[in-house]
């Protein structure tokens, strides 16, 4: 996690939860950012804010989706739902869910600009729309009742359509 992330979180208070299969590195995430270690398979059910699965995927299967205990679902891990039928039993239980594949896009985005020979400041400016394409799955969730993650297939169809 980057200091900037880390500052942010201190600046509003938030209490870091850490969580990883390597419990040398978690003490050490731990340590440096002031975070609370739990253990990987504990980790879906610890109350929180956001939970944010960045290394493995499947997180929310049928047996944590009861557990969860949080408001949003937003991590960079691949496939974060172990079905796709779960992101809207995600949207019946209250809990926000953004795409993986929305929330991902920042690092494929940053590769395309540096292959495209682009300069940083052009490729910052581009990761930062990831931010604002989230937010429209968002809303045209709330708008169609559809789950996030079928409003994020609809935005991204309709994009490579000509």
């Amino acid at each position: 996690m980057g200091s900037a992330l880390a500052d942010l979180l201190a600046a509003e208070a938030a209490e870091l939860i850490v969580a990883d299969t390597d419990p040398r590195r978690a003490d050490a995430v731990a340590a440096r950012h002031g975070a609370r270690v739990v253990a990987p398979e504990v980790a879906p059910a610890v109350a929180c804010d956001v939970l944010a699965p960045c290394g493995l995927g499947s997180v929310v299967t049928d047996e944590t989706l009861p557990l969860l205990d949080c408001r949003i679902i937003a991590g960079g891990a691949n496939n974060v739902l172990a079905t796709p039928a779960h992101a809207a039993m995600l949207q019946a239980r209250g809990i926000l869910y953004a795409p993986d594949f929305c929330v991902n896009a920042g690092g494929l985005i940053f590769l395309e600009e540096q292959l495209l020979g682009h300069d940083s400041a052009h490729a910052e400016a581009r990761v930062r729309q990831v931010g604002v394409r989230v937010a429209e799955v968002i809303d045209r969730s709330r708008r169609t009742g559809v789950s996030t993650a079928d409003a994020a297939t609809e935005l991204a169809r309709a994009r490579l359509r000509p």
